[in-house]
């Protein structure tokens, strides 16, 4: 991940994930999916209305940061959580006080359709503060890539 507003700055962190994308057959899931949304690239496009969609969801396991040193507070260190985009569909980690190296060790759920038109997820490093909260960092894992690594059941590094 590097910082939002520059382009080409340096690495400002890293952490320690991993993905895999968990069938009907795999586990029971319960979703909340609205396929009538046409905006969704979750919603199969080709498919025949009398078919349903298969219902996936990613299993994204994030372990922890490491090196966070993001200059966002002027007093203290940033409080940071991660926040998991794909599609329209993003959830939120816990967010840890006062630190460079937040331990997460949790598992984020995030329902997909298949066939599905999404290519990326989206890692957002973000800052809780007072009142709201500021987005630090990005990182864009390329499915498609992230597919021919064959590391389903392993974990990786992301770059702030």
């Amino acid at each position: 991940m590097t910082n939002n507003k520059k382009t080409g700055s340096k690495i400002r962190g890293i952490m320690k994930i991993s993905a895999q994308l968990v069938g009907p057959d795999d586990q029971s899931i319960t979703l909340n999916i609205n396929l009538n949304d046409s905006k969704d690239p979750n919603v199969p496009l080709l498919l025949p209305p009398q078919l349903n969609p298969i219902v996936y969801q990613w299993s994204i396991k994030i372990y922890r940061g490491r090196n966070m040193r993001i200059d966002a507070d002027w007093f203290s260190k940033i409080d940071p959580f991660i926040r998991v985009t794909i599609g329209k569909n993003s959830i939120d980690t816990e967010y840890r006080d006062n630190t460079e190296n937040p331990e997460y060790n949790t598992n984020l759920y995030i329902p997909s359709n298949f066939p599905s038109m999404i290519r990326e997820i989206k890692f957002e490093l973000m800052d809780k503060e007072t009142i709201g909260e500021k987005l630090l960092a990005t990182a864009h894992l390329n499915i498609k890539e992230f597919e021919k690594l064959n590391s389903w059941n392993q974990f990786f590094w992301l770059n702030f």
